[in-house]
């Protein structure tokens, strides 16, 4: 899953593309992750998730946790690029230090199902309290799920 919900309230996606594009180009850190968004969901714009990446890597270089989730997810999963869970889990783990509790979940599950990692419990156990530290309710439900709350 993807994060971006920036879009709600939105009437005229053209637009809101138009000016993110401008402020995009002029350094906006959040104009290139919201390009990010409207490319790979087609908001204003026609779908190219190769587009997608490019802007959220931008964002992701300039700071932007979300930016660096989206990467990790779009890694994970193949989406407009080579699946590569190693990529995944390193962009994950930027975001993560960023504080984003979406990105400690997925170490956790990374670590859990040993994807792109070796598979370690501990570790995986350690990333899904974080999250739950910082507000995750997925993480909380697999802590229980799994006897670990």
């Amino acid at each position: 899953m993807l994060l971006g919900n920036w879009t709600a309230g939105v009437e005229n996606y053209e637009e809101a593309f138009k000016w993110n594009k401008k402020a995009a180009e002029n350094g906006d850190s959040d104009a290139m992750y919201n390009l990010g968004i409207m490319y790979y969901n087609a908001k204003g714009i026609s779908q190219n998730y190769t587009e997608a990446f490019n802007w959220y890597k931008k964002a992701a270089e300039n700071g932007v946790s979300e930016a660096m989730y989206n990467l990790g997810t779009m890694y994970e999963n193949g989406e407009g690029i080579s699946q590569n869970h190693t990529e995944a889990f390193n962009w994950f783990i930027k975001s993560a230090k960023n504080g984003l509790p979406a990105a400690m979940y997925n170490l956790g599950v990374i670590y859990f199902n040993g994807d792109g990692v070796q598979q370690n419990l501990d570790e995986a156990k350690k990333w899904f309290k974080k999250a739950v530290e910082n507000g995750d309710s997925n993480a909380k439900q697999t802590l229980k799920d799994l006897g670990w709350d």
